[in-house]
This record gives structure tokens, C-alpha cells and sequence, in this order.
């Protein structure tokens, strides 16, 4: 194949160049793709990817009266079972949104067996709701964050308006 590059000028043969290149890195993308969904995953990489998202919840839901001035929230590692994953020991970064009546003493947990408790703090008198975010910092594989809207005190109990 005998290519005349000599005779063309220098724009012609830019464009050709980057057309070239253009199609090189088309092929290995869509090649590279084509690969990743036909090789089959290892066990380790299902284990892997078989937690899915985090779970926040009170022990207190619905309506109920709360005498005291500490709330507490659990989260949960749910696989895609739905059952707690006994497996992860992450660390949580947990935020809870400003508020001038509740408050987190700690701000990063650690997870054990899957499961995590922490107290949201009554500070003053009042009505507020704040959302609460968990996130995940470092472990075995990334978590979903989750939130959830802690209402306090609970519609219908003594303490609310």
C-alpha cells in the first residue's frame, strides 16, 4: 500500500492523523466494553457487590412518647437480600442537618457486624425536624448513603405542639 503523504499539505495530513487516532480510540472503547460484559464475575467480586445500601432507623416510629433527651438511630449494611450484612466493619461519616435542638456528639462510627447505634442529643426545648445522612467512608466496598427526617418531638407525643 503505497500512501502519497509527501504531496498533501500539513492541515490534510493533521486531520487524517486525528482521524486515525479518532477511530483507535473508538475501537478500544467500544472493545474494552464488549469485553467487561462477557467476562464473568469471580466469586470475590459478587461478594463484593452483594451489599447494596445502608439503612437508617428509630427505634421509635410512628407515635410515641418520648421522655428523655436522647434519641437513638441505628443503621443497618442491607444486602440485596434485605438482611443485615454481619461481614462489613466500615467507618460512617453520619451529618445531621443544623438545628438549634438536636445534636450529634460524634460525627464518625464504626460499624460492627453490620449494625451501628448513635445518639441524637435533645439540646433545648422546641420543635424541629432534621434530616439525618449517613455516609460511608472507608471498608470493604463503597455503601450508598441513606437519610432519614428525624421529626422531635414525634407528632402526638406530650412534648409536641
Amino acid at each position: 500500500m503505497n500512501l502519497k503523504l509527501r504531496g498533501l499539505p500539513r492541515w490534510r495530513k493533521v486531520e487524517l492523523a486525528q482521524s486515525i487516532f479518532g477511530l483507535i480510540i473508538i475501537t478500544m472503547v467500544i472493545s474494552t466494553s464488549i469485553y467487561y460484559y462477557y467476562v464473568p464475575q469471580t466469586e470475590a467480586s459478587k461478594e463484593q457487590s452483594r451489599t447494596l445500601k445502608m439503612t437508617i432507623g428509630a427505634r421509635f416510629k410512628g407515635i410515641h412518647v418520648i421522655t428523655t433527651n436522647i434519641v437513638e438511630i441505628s443503621i443497618w449494611v442491607i444486602d440485596e437480600n434485605g438482611d443485615v450484612d454481619r461481614t462489613r466493619n466500615d467507618v460512617i461519616e453520619v451529618t445531621l442537618a443544623p438545628s438549634k435542638i438536636l445534636e450529634l456528639k460524634e460525627s464518625k462510627i464504626n460499624l460492627v457486624q453490620g449494625e451501628a447505634t448513635l445518639e441524637v442529643h435533645v439540646i433545648s426545648e422546641g420543635r424541629d425536624e432534621v434530616l439525618l445522612t449517613a455516609v460511608w467512608v472507608s471498608g470493604e466496598s463503597y455503601l450508598e448513603p441513606a437519610s432519614i427526617l428525624i421529626v422531635y418531638p414525634p407528632i402526638g407525643s406530650e412534648g409536641a405542639e
